[in-house]
């Protein structure tokens, strides 16, 4: 992987941090400085903007959840069992988020 595109994920995954613990709204372009440390050029070299990071940042999220309710349904061979482990992924999210930040962590 190219340095750029590691620093195009490093991005996306510190903001996806950031914009599920203040909103998206509260964060602001310096908070992704400080939390990546990068400069203005580093964001702005891989996103024209805090929307495509904010996008990028939101289907990263959606694919985390989607690895841990994939993972959860493996093991129960029936629906029930299955709907059951797809509810058991929020069980302990206090101590185990799929995604970090969020009121409480």
């Amino acid at each position: 992987m190219r340095k750029g595109e590691k620093t195009k994920i490093h991005i996306i995954m510190k903001s996806a941090e950031l914009f599920n613990r203040k909103g998206y709204a509260a964060t602001t372009m310096q908070d992704i400085m400080d939390a990546t440390g990068l400069t203005k050029g580093g964001l702005y070299r891989s996103f024209s903007s805090k929307d495509d990071i904010a996008i990028e940042a939101f289907k990263y999220a959606g694919e985390v959840l989607w690895a841990h309710f994939s993972a959860a349904i493996e093991g129960p061979p029936t629906a029930t069992g299955k709907i059951l482990a797809m509810c058991g992924v929020y069980s302990d999210t206090v101590h185990n988020p799929p995604i970090q930040g969020g009121a409480l962590s």
